[in-house]
């Protein structure tokens, strides 16, 4: 089998910044959907706690959410321009191994907040379990690596 070259430099940085773009406005959406999903839930209390008040719950939740987003996405745009380096990329890229990728990713950067110490996210993953809203590993990351996977497998198409 003959090795075609990488993407063009133009085309490999098109491909970024829609990536990067695409990044954020998907990460904002889904994560702004799981935030409000998880602060109502959180204020409906149960049989045996109160509820935490939405206000309070929020500015938590976005915390974390910006950093897991912010850390994830250094490591999602470098591994993006690596694997636009690659020869036949257009001929092997996988956009579900893209996406399990993308979100073991997102999943590392926020366990390895929740064990450095990040306060909020350690109360979210150890404390907060028991509310079946929160299975906490929401996979609107694994839907977002879906969505950008296909944008860069069209990308690429073009090359």
């Amino acid at each position: 089998m003959s090795s075609f070259p990488p993407p063009p430099a133009q085309t490999r940085l098109e491909i970024l910044q829609r990536f990067r773009v695409s990044y954020l406005w998907w990460t904002l959406l889904f994560a702004a959907l799981a935030i409000a999903a998880i602060a109502w839930r959180w204020s409906q209390g149960t049989d045996f706690a109160n509820g935490v008040p939405f206000h309070q719950s929020v500015p938590i939740l976005l915390a974390a959410a910006s950093l897991v987003n912010g850390i994830s996405f250094y490591f999602q745009n470098r591994y993006v321009r690596h694997l636009l380096k690659q020869p036949n990329i257009a001929q092997t890229f996988h956009l579900g191994r893209f996406t399990l990728r993308f979100y073991a990713i997102n999943l590392a950067v926020a366990l390895a907040l929740s064990i450095l110490g990040f306060y909020p996210l350690l109360v979210l993953l150890f404390f907060y379990w028991i509310y079946p809203m929160m299975v906490w590993l929401i996979p609107y990351h694994l839907i977002t690596g879906a969505i950008l996977g296909r944008e860069i497998r069209q990308g690429l198409g073009r090359f």
